[in-house]
């Protein structure tokens, strides 16, 4: 079953949402409903819809899109963002409706937000190079090897156009967008992981990062973000990684 909210009331308006329940085991989908647009996303984009993650009780949507995100590059490439005891685990036993519940429920996915927040200090947003130094600080910790780590960068939306992000979803690298003036997500920080062009807007499908049900579907124990897009033009930065050796 398919559920369209549009925000602004009608679907060509700038800020449209719209959730869409999907298979999340295919790759590079090309599946739209009601013609013929295309929808790429991430190969195993599973990893990010159906895996647990930081429980964003204090403003820190960074450190929970960049665990997300993060995670994705540890399962699709071997990358050792993480130990093992803060590798995410699957989001299949219940849903949290706290921190402690989320620390109780997925130890792993939640010490991996706390530990990202000793190095992503700055409450709420944190925009461009300091989104991008504090990731890249982290890893410079984490990962000793300068041929084996990843390094995010920076890139601000209104000069760099949507084929740009287009071009690395294609390449299989995770997408975190921070929104601006978004009537839902205004200054938020999220992971997309697909894009898709609908007549004449662009928009990126995203995790929104937070424990709502109703952005959830459940099959048995296992819950799966549903599809959630938003239009390019309301992201004011976005932010991905160069990843040496893992290309």
């Amino acid at each position: 079953m398919n559920f369209i909210n549009v925000i602004s009331g009608s679907a060509d308006k700038l800020f449209a949402t719209v959730l869409i329940d999907a298979n999340p085991n295919r790759s590079h989908e090309i599946d739209e409903p009601g013609g013929g647009n295309t929808n790429i996303r991430l190969t195993n984009y599973r990893y990010i819809t159906q895996y647990a993650f930081g429980y964003n009780a204090n403003g820190t949507c960074n450190e929970v899109a960049c665990c997300i995100a993060l995670n994705y590059l540890k399962r699709q490439y071997n990358v050792p963002v993480c130990t093992a005891n803060m590798t995410p685990e699957l989001f299949n036993s219940s849903f949290p409706q706290s921190a402690q519940q989320n620390n109780s429920t997925y130890p792993k996915a939640e010490l991996f937000h706390q530990r990202l927040q000793q190095f992503m200090a700055v409450p709420g947003l944190a925009w461009g190079s300091k989104y991008s130094g504090s990731v890249n600080s982290y890893l410079e910790t984490t990962i000793t090897n300068p041929a084996l780590r990843p390094i995010a960068f920076a890139r601000l939306r209104v000069a760099f156009p949507f084929s740009s992000v287009h071009s690395l979803i294609s390449s299989n690298k995770p997408v975190i967008v921070q929104t601006f003036g978004h009537p839902e997500y205004n200054n938020h920080t999220m992971v997309a992981y697909g894009c898709r062009t609908v007549g004449s807007t662009n928009e990126v499908l995203v995790h929104v990062g937070w424990h709502d049900p109703t952005r959830f579907s459940q099959s048995g124990n296992q819950y799966t973000h549903k599809d959630h897009w938003v239009n390019y033009l309301s992201i004011s930065y976005y932010y991905s990684f160069i990843l040496p050796g893992y290309n």
